[in-house]
């Protein structure tokens, strides 16, 4: 779990909001797409050289938890490290 909030205090720190809220649920389903589709590449070529297995699958969490507080209204809030 601290690996995941880690993940995205950083992200949230080198992208911001704005790229999901431009587009909001829709954008975040995309986005979950793109990543499912990632593990199925993944899974069917052995790996990649660029990201692994394991870089995709936290992506995955991650983006799950950036739909919660989307949802939650908590999302446009700063992320600060504990």
């Amino acid at each position: 779990i601290e690996r995941i909030a880690d993940l995205l205090i950083k992200k949230q720190s080198d992208y911001g909001t704005a790229n999901i809220a431009r587009f909001g649920r829709t954008g975040l389903i995309i986005r979950l797409h793109d990543k499912v589709a990632r593990l199925e590449n993944l899974r069917g070529s052995g790996g990649a050289r660029n990201e692994s297995i394991e870089d995709t699958l936290l992506d995955v969490i991650g983006y799950s938890v950036v739909g919660l507080m989307w949802e939650d209204g908590t999302f446009m809030v700063p992320l600060l490290p504990s």
